[in-house]
Parts: structure tokens; sequence; C-alpha cells
């Protein structure tokens, strides 16, 4: 089986370097440690680009900042005289701070790296991703670092004969090395759980106003989002000598559960054409065949928790008992479009039906009624 390299990659080794630079400053000068730990930092931006595929290693780029500044600091303060046993605790306040003003930052920075503005394209919505990603994981690496800081104070802060060179090298050296590769671990299991949910998820294209895919998303994680991304939707209409069957939207949808509204609405999956989730639709949900059906326009419907590019198609029943077949149907009636007219704005039907219901009067049912007179 062939592993795609994005879906296994942790953006928490991208700290690994700190304790590297750390456990080199044991071993030799600063010169040659820094030296190493900046081919390091190379060596993984070269893999995370070229295996990996990832836009940029946020995290590994957060840490490669940190051991710059810790550099900077060492070569024009007094840090250098600070000893090497106690260096690490140094890098552990320079990312503290460092990684507090990115957190604070977050907003403009997102802004800045999805090319300051919030339109959609296939690029920014794989950033947005690998954003939040990176967000989540500095965010337990920020609280991580900040109570392993609290324990060193505290330890400090205990009698003399507390102290011993066991406990010193523990509190000093091992502990955070040991906290981050917990925390690496932590993600490397939160990733394989989300893989296995990703395998059985639904997958939405992400598109634009004018209906071109420009990237994919999680069902689940695009609901999470409300309406930052827009999906294509299919919406059936059911006409019967010029009468809508309409019944009541079942409580799992998104939006207006339990209001009066067309049995068929559905998403359209990633790389599913717009026929094919038609074909669908009926056969599966409504557990018929053949059931013709002719686009009448599409629209954008966006409020606080979805946005949608919405396609309607209007399907005419030849045969009232044609209705009772389709299983969808269930509970639903016919409705005129006076008893329609007197019930709008009521609450009863659902914001997508009553704002298609006034363009479909002035075109659909116009042309419906002119042919009934015939």
């Amino acid at each position: 089986m062939k592993i795609d390299p994005n879906k296994i990659f942790n953006s928490a080794l991208g700290i690994l370097i700190i304790p590297l630079m750390s456990l080199l400053l044991n071993l030799t000068t600063y010169s040659i440690a820094l030296e190493i730990t900046i081919l390091a930092c190379l060596f993984g931006y070269a893999i995370s680009k070229a295996v990996f595929r990832i836009i940029e290693p946020y995290m590994l780029i957060t840490s490669t900042a940190v051991i710059f500044i810790h550099a900077i600091l060492y070569y024009l303060t007094s840090v250098k005289n600070i000893p090497v046993y106690y260096q690490p605790i140094v890098f552990e306040i320079i990312f503290v701070i460092y990684s507090g003003l990115v957190v604070l930052m977050e907003g403009k920075f997102k802004k800045l790296a999805l090319n300051k503005g919030p339109k959609q394209t296939e690029k920014n919505v794989i950033i947005a991703q690998y954003l939040d990603e990176y967000y989540y994981v500095l965010h337990i690496y920020l609280n991580v670092i900040i109570c392993h800081l609290l324990c060193v104070l505290i330890y400090k802060l205990l009698p003399s004969y507390y102290h011993n060179y066991k406990l010193n090298d523990i509190i000093y050296l091992y502990s955070l090395p040991i906290l981050i590769f917990l925390v690496i671990a932590f993600e490397y299991i939160r990733i394989l759980m989300l893989q296995r949910r990703i395998n059985a998820e639904q997958w939405l294209p992400v598109i634009n106003e004018k209906g071109s895919v420009i990237g994919k998303i999680a069902k689940t994680v695009s609901f999470s989002s409300g309406n930052k991304y827009m999906h294509p939707v299919i919406r059936i209409v059911l006409l019967y000598k010029g009468m809508f069957f309409l019944r009541e939207r079942p409580d799992y949808y998104l939006i207006d559960p339990g209001k009066v509204d067309y049995p068929f609405e559905e998403y359209t999956l990633y790389e599913q054409k717009l026929q094919m989730g038609i074909d669908d639709l009926i056969e599966k949900r409504g557990g018929v065949k053949g059931l013709p059906t002719k686009f009448a326009f599409r629209y954008v419907f966006k409020n606080e928790i979805t946005n949608r590019l919405i396609y309607l198609y209007i399907s005419q029943i030849p045969d009232e008992k044609k209705i009772e077949t389709i299983k969808e149907t269930g509970g639903g009636k016919l409705w005129t479009s006076k008893q329609i007219e007197e019930n709008l704005e009521k609450g009863i039907f659902s914001n997508l039906f009553e704002k298609e219901y006034e363009i479909l009067k002035s075109t659909i049912l116009m042309v419906e009624k002119y042919s009934l007179r015939l």
C-alpha cells in the first residue's frame, strides 16, 4: 500500500532541533553546535518540502527562529556567561516569549500567509489547514514548556538539601526532551486516529462562486468551521400539476431542521459530477430510477453556519401515484401556490424554499400554468 507522506506528517517534529542544540552544547563548542544545528534545520526544511511536500514547516521555522535569537543573545550579551548546564532553560524562555508573540499575532499572521485576503484558492485552503495544525501544536508546546519552567522555578526555590546531581540532570537536561517526545508521540497517535476517521470520512469539494473546484475538505471539518468554505448542494423540486410536494426537513439537517421543504437535498461529494449526485440522491434516498430532472438555476446561500452554491433542479411528476413510490416523500403532501403564499414568512418553510419560491413562481410556475390552460 502506497503511503501518502502528507497524511503521516507530524508537525510536532519541528521542535526537535532545540533539544538537539542543547545536547550539542554539552558535547562541543557553541559555534560547532550552532553550525550542526543550522545544517539540521536546512536538512529538515529540505525534507519537509521535497518528501512531505509541506508548503511551509511552520514549527521548524519557529524552532529555527528560537535558535537564531539565542545565538544573537549568546554573542552580544552576557548569556554566554550562563553555565552550559542551564542553557536549555534559556532556550525555553526564548521559545515562550517568541511563541507567545506568534500566538498573539495569529489573526494577522494567517491573513498574511493567505495572500493578504479572504479569497479562496486551492493553495489558500491547504495553507489554512497547515496553519490550524501548527497553532494547535504550538499551543500544546507552549503550555508544556511553561509548566516545565514553573517546575524548574519551584525546584530552584526548594531548600538545598533536596537538590542532588541526579535530580538536577532530570530537571534541567532530561525532563523537557522527554516531554517533547511525549508530545510527538501524542501527535502521532492523534494523527493515526484522525486518519482512521478520514478514511471513513466524506470529502466535499471547496468551490468559489463560479462553481470551480479549488480544493477539498472533510465534511465534519467543514461543518465545524461554520461558513468558511463554500460547497455545492443539489436541491430537487417535485412538481405535480403546478403543486409542490413538500415535507418536514429531517432533524439532522444543518439548517432549518423541522421546517417544510423539498424532500431532496444533498451535498455533492468531491470529484462527483452534478448528474452523478442527482442520480445518487434519487436512487439511494428516493428508491427510484429514471426520475426526470431539469436544471432551473443556481445561487449562493450563506449565513452564519453554512456557505453553499445551490443547484436547483425541477422534476415534473406525471402521475400522483409516482410520488407514493418515492421513499423520501413519507409524511409529506402536495401544496398549491395559494396555500404556500398564505404561509410564507410565518416560520413554516425553510429560508431556502422561500427564497427559491419567489423565483419559481415567476418562471417555472407561470410556464406550468400556461401549459395546463392549453
